[in-house]
């Protein structure tokens, strides 16, 4: 089966050339899907394909960007593809998760991932997390908490996002004492972020891990601020000619619709 599944078969993957790809992971609170679904809605991206959909539990659902009855019952799955291009700046990729990834299939999922990068020429891949608000240590619960990871391949972009943005690398912390660099990189409720990175060590992949530190809950305020973040760098919202973001309806009932009125 192949990993990426176009809705037209006559799609070239080639459009996508010097395109970033920006996806989430499945971490506390939802934050990544959560700012990817912002995304999604503020840019007006057009759904393009499915990724590795096997890789991740079946689920349906209801269009969470319905903005009219017409398209209110068009299927969503776990997985899905949106495309926006930008005139003489590339695009934005993005891969939008509705399910959990397989234990199992982490590393092969991270893997074909890293490999469609490469074959489509896509220049970076952002991955949008979050981590237990809990695990932090004593240096991390004052100021931002906002973190990035760069892989190998990306370590050109340190400079600019600890000077110009004042952005801060995730502190490395080992879980067992050793100085080992796979266990330097924690990210508790993170999702499969780390073996994304780690994959990318093996890759010439640019993979750049953005997270906060979070608790599960109504975290629609965090979505919305790590979306802020990266803008800085990205600039999606100029390339786009938008002034703001827009809500997803999806958001209208993220805690279920409201009581009926005629039970009071």
């Amino acid at each position: 089966m192949a990993s990426f599944l176009p809705l037209n078969e006559s799609f070239n993957v080639k459009k996508l050339n010097s395109s970033i790809l920006i996806l989430p992971s499945i971490s506390v609170g939802n934050v990544g899907q959560l700012a990817c679904d912002l995304l999604i809605t503020s840019l007006k991206m057009e759904k393009i394909g499915y990724f590795q959909p096997d890789f991740f539990l079946p689920v349906a659902g209801y269009n969470a960007f319905s903005t009219c009855d017409e398209d209110k019952y068009e299927v969503s799955i776990n997985s899905e593809v949106f495309y926006k291009s930008f005139q003489d700046d590339g695009g934005v990729v993005l891969i939008q998760f509705r399910a959990p990834l397989m234990k199992k299939f982490e590393k092969k999922f991270c893997e074909r991932l890293l490999a469609w990068v490469k074959e489509c020429e896509i220049s970076q891949v952002v991955n949008l997390t979050s981590c237990h608000s809990y695990e932090r240590v004593d240096s991390q619960l004052t100021g931002s908490p906002f973190r990035f990871v760069l892989s190998t391949a990306a370590k050109e972009f340190y400079e600019t996002f600890n000077t110009a943005f004042n952005w801060t690398a995730l502190e490395a912390r080992s879980t067992d004492g050793e100085e080992d660099e796979t266990d330097s990189v924690f990210l508790p409720g993170g999702g499969f972020s780390k073996n994304l990175f780690m994959a990318s060590k093996d890759s010439d992949e640019k993979v750049i891990v953005f997270s906060v530190f979070c608790s599960e809950g109504d975290n629609k305020t965090e979505a919305i601020w790590m979306v802020d973040e990266i803008d800085q760098w990205l600039e999606v919202k100029k390339k786009s000619k938008i002034e703001g973001w827009s809500y997803p309806s999806s958001w209208v009932s993220f805690y279920g619709t409201p009581p009926p009125e005629g039970i009071f």
